[in-house]
């Protein structure tokens, strides 16, 4: 077996159907789906089990701007227990952050165990939840046609999103994300193809399920109460014109109070009513957790076994989202600590390295002197203190005690005549402080043409290393 990772084409259209033929009974989405993730450049990938030219894996990432989607992750019956899911969903990955995404979501059904771990595993952690209800579309008779009162309309994206305060309630509640059912959106500007139901006690928008054709999706909604009950007929006749079998909607879990009302107008859990409890027929958000993930990545970067005892946070990323600069508490092990600005990011650091040993330190030391240069390391040594009075209940002992070691300035160094490291100048420039010395630096790594990031995306690696393990 000779399996290799790549993005399909359009012949692999018949291999991928029938891969997808073996999941969830035959009733997978990925086939409606299939002509556009061809299509379009979204990260899209299959294992390909080469002997027989089979796919045996596949899985596909949505980006909305600089906001990642997984999903679509399947692995072939014959080929399951192979690791395939870990691998493929850490080669998507990869071409995510190659993408430069901010935040990176998954929206995984609660039965689904493998998913979750392997979500857990790569530092996503749960972020919302959602109960997932349905009504069973039934027939209309003459009586159940729609009222005079309801009025129902195509509404756009633009026109949702400039109305969304009518829905704060349920917007709230999800952080201004929308769960579909099934499918996440990071926000309103993404909702089309959708219908405005209205009536004089509350509204909602729906439509046909982007992935799902057999479902008609109540995405938005007001408050619920008896005005849905006298809707129900409309959204029925709306689902049958499109031959959908059900409607269905998703409700936040801090939204509980509106499950009941739902279920007393025929909502049930998913499927048969009764085949799932309420917290079984659910689905969490999850969310990539890049501060966990720092956790593996920056000792990997300073070549040591864990993060250090003073970290503070990271105040820098790369466009791929690794750490670039950090900031140090200014005690460690109750003891002053020098710098509060580190360089982390290999890429940088090397660069740098090649400019000290080209003599460049000696060039800038008359910066060291200029009153652009005083007025910053006074501003550091100020900060410094301001975040121990604001972090020790006995910082003034504490500040008189290291008064010299707190004063000292940029990197604590104590020769003040000339340039030490252009590594915490530069680290000191990224975290957004005026030094003039960093700042020189990152132009002449510019006038060079030396990327701000690494062409090989290289700390990927430590992420693959503890992820496979």
């Amino acid at each position: 077996m000779a399996l290799i990772v790549q993005r399909p084409s359009y012949r692999d259209k018949e291999s991928i159907i029938e891969l997808c033929s073996q999941i969830w009974e035959g009733y997978d989405y990925i086939p409606y789906l299939l002509d556009r993730w061809l299509s379009i450049s979204d990260p899209f990938l299959i294992i390909r089990d080469t002997q027989n030219n089979k796919v045996c894996a596949v899985d596909h990432a949505t980006i909305f701007n600089d906001v990642a989607y997984g999903e679509g992750l399947r692995v072939h019956v014959d080929y399951r227990g192979k690791g395939l899911a870990k691998q493929i969903t850490m080669e998507i990955m990869k071409e995510v952050f190659e993408r430069g995404i901010r935040d990176y979501k998954a929206l995984i059904f609660s039965q689904t165990l493998d998913s979750i771990h392997l979500s857990e595993k790569a530092f996503f952690e749960k972020v919302n939840g959602y109960y997932l209800l349905e009504k069973k579309v039934q027939a209309l008779h003459q009586k159940d046609q729609p009222l005079e009162d309801i009025r129902v309309r195509p509404i756009f994206p633009e026109e949702i999103t400039r109305n969304k305060s009518e829905f704060n309630d349920l917007l709230f509640a999800t952080n201004q994300e929308i769960v579909d059912v099934w499918t996440y959106y990071p926000s309103t500007d993404y909702l089309t193809e959708k219908f405005l139901f209205e009536c004089t006690q509350g509204k909602l928008i729906a439509g046909l399920h982007e992935h799902e054709k057999e479902i008609f999706s109540i995405c938005l909604l007001t408050k619920p109460g008896d005005w849905i009950k006298k809707m129900i007929p409309v959204l029925e006749s709306y689902a049958s014109h499109f031959g959908c079998e059900v409607i269905s909607v998703a409700i936040p879990f801090s939204l509980n109070q509106w499950v009941s009302d739902l279920m007393t107008m025929g909502f049930t859990t998913l499927w048969d009513p009764g085949a799932l409890t309420l917290e079984e027929s659910s689905a969490c958000l999850y969310s990539l957790n890049r501060a966990k993930m720092d956790q593996i990545i920056i000792p990997k970067q300073l070549d040591k076994p864990t993060l250090p005892s003073n970290y503070y946070r990271c105040l820098k990323r790369c466009h791929y989202g690794f750490s670039q600069v950090i900031e140090s508490f200014p005690l460690k092990d109750g003891e002053p600590f020098p710098t509060t600005y580190y360089l982390t990011c290999p890429h940088l650091r090397y660069h740098i390295s090649k400019l000290e040993e080209s003599g460049v330190i000696s060039v800038l030391d008359h910066l060291k002197h200029t009153e652009a240069y005083k007025q910053l390391d006074d501003y550091y040594t100020k900060e410094r203190k301001s975040r121990l009075s604001h972090s020790l209940l006995d910082s003034q002992q504490v500040l008189e005690k290291y008064e010299d070691a707190l004063t000292l300035g940029i990197g604590g160094i104590k020769d003040q005549r000339g340039i030490k490291c252009l590594h915490l100048h530069a680290a000191t420039y990224l975290a957004k402080l005026e030094d003039p010395v960093g700042h020189r630096v990152m132009d002449l790594l510019k006038e060079a043409g030396v990327m701000m990031d690494c062409d090989d995306m290289s700390c990927f690696e430590h992420f693959k290393e503890y992820y496979m393990g």
